[in-house]
């Protein structure tokens, strides 16, 4: 198994957006833990090992289900490359019961926290905010992108192309970002500048943590 997730981990992952790569990468570590100790023959690993493996995992059971969900992808691509023709032992096996997010940020806590950020973030979370759109379209913005009164995205995860026409606070926003790139001579071509580099998600990130 291993052999094989490692060609994936090679070949497959880098195709897709930064963050599945990521996500994908913290799932292959755990996976070797339980299927390279010791290191599982392709075509002895059963629909009870999966089951198993989310017992082994029960600890975090939506990210086991993640981490299923990247061990099927890998299996099937064994079955493409011609290193098994086993059926995907994944088939059958039920994840983990899963509900969805509940939390509904109010204006009072966005501005709680907004008050309490670094500068970044506060950018990030204003652009975010008047754009609606998910944190890795937000921080891919560049200035590029705004032409004829609209910021022009394609959305990573849906591979759509939107426009959103500039106007009222957003207008003032970007202004604003436009007007502090220029008095900080900032090179790059990112519209959420961090003291002269772009923001990146993990930036982003460990400006929320803080």
């Amino acid at each position: 198994f291993k052999l094989v997730a490692d060609r994936y981990l090679k070949e497959v992952v880098p195709t897709k957006a930064p963050a599945t790569q990521k996500c994908n990468l913290n799932s292959y570590n755990q996976l070797m833990k339980f299927f390279d100790n010791p290191p599982a023959p392709l075509d002895s690993i059963k629909p009870k090992h999966i089951r198993d493996y989310l017992n082994f995992r029960n600890e975090s059971p939506v990210r086991a289900n993640r981490e299923r969900a990247l061990f099927s992808h890998i299996f099937n691509k064994a079955r493409e490359w011609g290193y098994t023709d086993r059926a995907n032992p994944v088939q059958g096996v039920r994840g983990n019961k899963e509900t969805g997010r509940d939390v509904y940020v109010t204006d009072a806590l966005f501005w709680r926290v907004y008050d309490e950020a670094a500068v970044h973030v506060q950018n990030a979370m204003m652009v975010a905010y008047l754009v609606g759109q998910r944190v890795s379209d937000v921080l891919k913005i560049k200035v590029t992108d705004i032409n004829d009164g609209y910021i022009w995205i394609k959305q990573n995860k849906t591979k759509s192309k939107l426009r959103v026409q500039v106007v009222g606070q957003l207008e003032t926003m970007v202004n604003y970002l436009l007007a502090v790139r220029e008095e900080n001579n900032v090179t790059h071509d990112y519209l959420i500048d961090n003291n002269g580099n772009p923001t990146t998600y993990d930036s982003l990130r460990y400006g929320m943590d803080k």
